[in-house]
């Protein structure tokens, strides 16, 4: 199930698929001011959806905080 989610005012937008055998979490993350900044997949192939969105949003997360973390807020390339 996909959901969105606020950090420090960039916005997650983290799902999973099922591919079969595995499934692949992914989070698109978005700027203050709603530009597309990055897409992140897991590259793990995890046994349920849950745990692929929690990796994928994990992953934004600490993405976001690294963006944060430059002193001019820049998104990193």
């Amino acid at each position: 199930m996909a959901y969105n989610r606020d950090i420090l005012g960039y916005s997650l937008v983290v799902s999973a698929v099922d591919l079969g055998p595995y499934c692949q979490g992914v989070v698109h993350i978005f700027s203050p001011h709603r530009s597309h900044l990055r897409t992140i997949e897991t590259s793990v192939r995890h046994a349920t959806l849950e745990d692929a969105e929690s990796l994928a949003d994990q992953l934004g997360e600490e993405y976001v905080r690294s963006i944060a973390a430059q002193p001019t807020g820049a998104a990193a390339g």
